[in-house]
């Protein structure tokens, strides 16, 4: 959804000839064909997978997003190989994901009862190993190793009320994920009840945040 998103975004800035395609593992989520503008295509297309022989070579960009629960380390290699052969020569690589294993607790105030907050965090690092996942911030190091060339690197931390959104986006996945798992009664009750009492402490003024990395770089 998010780079259909992006697509979207972009199609309204450039010229109607500029070809915009979006590829995806799965298109259940995505608009009608005939809602989208005219210039954006969908492709079903797993970025694990060989690339298509009609994409190889097609695009002057390709802009990735928000894969670091989707990818991990092991994977990296053979998906940038498959980024750059999506890429014409002296196309751009443009990938935009957030730290996993930055995640921390924000407050307005340093006197706000956050502790809910806190044992989700725990909670979330003790059941799922991309949270200890560290290689978004050694992108451009693999970047670098795979003959990209002007690559570049963009740190950001959200200003608060775009981290709060960030955030609550995060504890409605989580409560998704919860109602998915029913197998657990006992974990998804505590989950449940973990999730209303940090909405509560969201209301007062904290959240969990994450560090953002956008790198670039340009196929030789």
């Amino acid at each position: 959804m998010v780079c259909r998103i992006w697509l979207t975004g972009v199609a309204g800035k450039l010229p109607s000839s500029a070809r915009l395609d979006g590829l995806d593992i799965s298109l259940d989520a995505a608009p009608l064909s005939e809602m989208l503008p005219q210039n954006v295509n969908l492709h079903l297309w797993h970025i694990k997978d060989d690339v298509p022989e009609h994409l190889a070579g097609n695009y002057d960009i390709v802009h990735v997003r928000f894969f670091a629960f989707v990818l991990q380390e092991p994977h990296l290699e053979s998906v940038v190989d498959n980024m750059k052969k999506l890429l014409k020569p002296g196309g751009y690589l443009q990938w935009t994901g957030i730290d996993a294993s930055s995640i921390r607790l924000e407050k307005i105030r340093p006197e706000i009862q956050a502790d809910t907050q806190l044992k989700l965090m725990k909670l979330f690092q003790g059941n799922d190993d991309r949270l200890r996942t560290a290689w978004v911030p050694n992108f451009p190091v693999l970047l670098t190793k795979k003959e990209f060339s002007e690559v570049q690197c963009d740190k950001k931390n959200c200003p608060p009320h775009l981290a709060l959104a960030f955030h609550e986006c995060g504890l409605l996945a989580t409560e998704f994920l919860a109602r998915n798992k029913e197998s657990d009664k006992n974990g998804v009750e505590l989950l449940k009840v973990l999730l209303h009492q940090a909405a509560r402490e969201t209301r007062d003024g904290s959240y969990l945040a994450f560090t953002r990395y956008t790198v670039i770089g340009r196929k030789p």
